[in-house]
């Protein structure tokens, strides 16, 4: 990690305007007849803007590949990255929206789905206790078109992963 994300734009104190958190998470095959859900690459991406779609800041990296890792990881990585990010910014009074894809995510952020454990289990209770810090924070289950800028930042980590792989061969 040790990278230092810059936001893209700079934040003038609290506004009344809500921040968008799109998040989206990956697990695809490392090799074409290797496995991918779970025991593939994992990534993860998100896209923070306010609701006027302004953009403030975005990020995504790689978690890992193989044992551990699904699509539940990936999704709650992404979510976990998009509220440090928050945290780090000082930006846990405004009106936060969680955007992601996944209807399993979602309903158990909200506690409308009991948590059943799985790979994702300590994402999901770091995810709750990040979550407690923001007064007024809500999660919504979206269509992928909505966090396009997300998911293509999952894919860019992995096309990443991918290529510098085969460049150590």
């Amino acid at each position: 990690m040790g990278r230092i994300l810059t936001p893209l734009r700079e934040s003038h104190g609290e506004s009344n305007i809500g921040i968008v958190c799109k998040t989206d998470g990956l697990c695809e095959s490392v090799a074409d007849s290797g496995p991918q859900n779970p025991g593939g690459v994992a990534t993860w991406g998100f896209f923070i803007c306010d609701e006027e779609g302004r953009p403030i800041a975005k990020d995504s990296g790689v978690i890992g590949k193989g044992v551990g890792m699904g699509h539940m990881v990936a999704e709650y990585e992404a979510v976990l990255q998009a509220l440090s990010y928050l945290i780090r910014e000082k930006r846990t009074k405004e009106q936060v929206v969680v955007q992601n894809d996944n209807q399993q995510l979602v309903l158990e952020m909200k506690g409308e789905k009991k948590f059943d454990g799985g790979l994702h289990e300590s994402r999901y209770y770091e995810a709750k206790r990040l979550t407690s810090l923001f007064p007024s924070i809500c999660y919504k289950q979206v269509d992928r078109e909505l966090i396009w800028e997300a998911d293509c930042l999952t894919w860019k980590e992995y096309r990443r992963f991918l290529s510098e792989q085969r460049s150590l061969i």
